[in-house]
């Protein structure tokens, strides 16, 4: 039974195909079962991979070498030219400065005197400043008491030399001995008895200025009556025509010299009162609000030197870089407005690109990541090594489409390279 089981069942053939089928089943379901269970394996990074990120645009550089006039004027000096070789801080042309330049200095000088005196000030009053200052107010005490004895004598002439001419028993019951009209004739001779009084308090009261100016005020009054008077007189036998002319020509003599004396006061008194505050700041010493003051005009005058040197340099074109004159556009001579163009330069550093990338290119960019460039005037044959410099953060729309800007920089200065050329630039990462 046993061998017809094994060579007639077993031996079958549709029987050994089942089996075959379900050892094939069993193997393919081990095999899943040992793939679907087994941890998963670390895929190592495809380091060999690589990408490049290409773009064009055009060569630049990063300073304006476009510079131009700031004021106008007349162009007076052009001391370069074309393709001549310039250094930073070089003059390039320059317009008439003889004013600016005599404003610079007179400003300068304005500011060493104001520093010099706020260092008196801080530095406080030595005891020889002060006794200088100190007898320079009693001369002024002299010269002004001398004034006003000296208007004491021009007032009391002009009374008594002067009007009392014309007038009988002038300081007790004054009357004028010619004929006017009877209003001014009576002010007149009111004002008569008014000026004596005036005067003999001013004698009295040992040259007090209050007194003097009173005193001043009272004969100018009387002389001023006195005109009026004379210039409505009646002629007559007794008042003649030159006896009134005469009487005139003295009030108006005796006018001008009181006149003269009460300027004399003012100035004398004028002067005491500056030397008696130079002295009391002197003898006080210097006070926060007189050096903050000074600290003031110092800083005024600072302010107007850099004003003056300010218009000094805008009178003249300075390279700001080294490099090479790319064109002259002005001559010796030329009248120019402000704003004129002068001079081109080509600087002398690494010139650049701005090249545009997508976000999703931008993303791989990295600051100091290198660069190849071709050059169109060169063809592909020649590569000009780069690095990105600068990316910008925010889009820039080109076209329709946003882009960032990328920034290169030629790794050298080479002279193949100039401002405008069409570039290609591959970086590859």
């Amino acid at each position: 039974m046993k061998d017809f089981f094994t060579k007639e069942v077993l031996a079958h053939p549709i029987v050994l195909s089942a089996f075959g089928a379900v050892v094939l089943i069993a193997i393919g379901s081990g095999a899943y079962y040992m793939s679907a269970t087994r941890a998963p394996a670390t895929l190592a990074a495809d380091n060999t991979s690589t990408s490049t990120l290409l773009a064009t645009g055009v060569v630049e550089t990063a300073q304006s070498g476009e510079l131009s006039f700031v004021s106008g004027g007349r162009v007076v000096r052009v001391p370069t030219t074309v393709g001549a070789h310039v250094s930073a801080g070089q003059v390039l042309a320059s317009l008439d400065t003889s004013s600016l330049a005599a404003a610079q200095a007179q400003a300068a000088a304005t500011l060493k005197s104001a520093e010099a005196h706020l260092a008196d000030i801080m530095a406080g009053s030595r005891p020889e400043d002060v006794a200088v200052s100190q007898a320079q107010v009693s001369q002024d005490q002299v010269a002004l008491s001398d004034a006003i004895a000296q208007a004491y004598t021009t007032a009391d002439s002009a009374v008594h030399n002067t009007v009392d001419q014309f007038m009988t028993n002038p300081r007790v019951d004054p009357k004028i001995t010619f004929q006017t009209d009877g209003s001014i004739e009576n002010a007149l001779e009111f004002q008569r008895l008014i000026a004596e009084t005036s005067l003999s308090s001013w004698q009295s009261s040992s040259g007090d200025l209050a007194a003097a100016r009173t005193g001043i005020a009272a004969v100018a009054t009387l002389l001023t009556d006195a005109s009026n008077a004379l210039n409505r007189a009646t002629i007559d036998s007794a008042a003649t025509q030159t006896k009134i002319t005469a009487y005139t020509t003295a009030v108006a003599t005796a006018r001008t010299a009181l006149n003269s004396a009460l300027s004399a006061i003012d100035a004398a008194s004028a002067k005491l009162a500056t030397d008696q505050s130079s002295l009391a700041l002197k003898q006080a010493g210097a006070t926060t609000q007189a050096i903050a003051a000074q600290q003031a005009m110092v800083d005024s005058a600072q302010a107007s030197v850099d004003a003056a040197s300010a218009a000094l340099r805008n009178s003249l074109v300075i390279a700001p870089f080294s490099g090479s004159v790319a064109s002259v556009h002005v001559k010796t001579g030329d009248v120019v407005p402000p704003g004129t163009l002068a001079v081109s330069i080509t600087p002398a550093a690494a010139l650049q690109i701005s090249a545009y990338y997508s976000e999703i290119d931008v993303a791989h960019i990295t600051v100091g990541e290198h660069a190849d460039v071709t050059l169109d005037a060169y063809g592909s044959g020649r590569v000009f090594p780069a690095k990105v410099v600068s990316i910008d953060r925010a889009p820039t729309m080109q076209g329709n489409t946003p882009a960032y800007k990328v920034v290169l920089q030629f790794a050298t200065a080479d002279p193949a390279i100039t401002i405008g050329m069409s570039a290609n630039v591959a970086i590859t990462n």
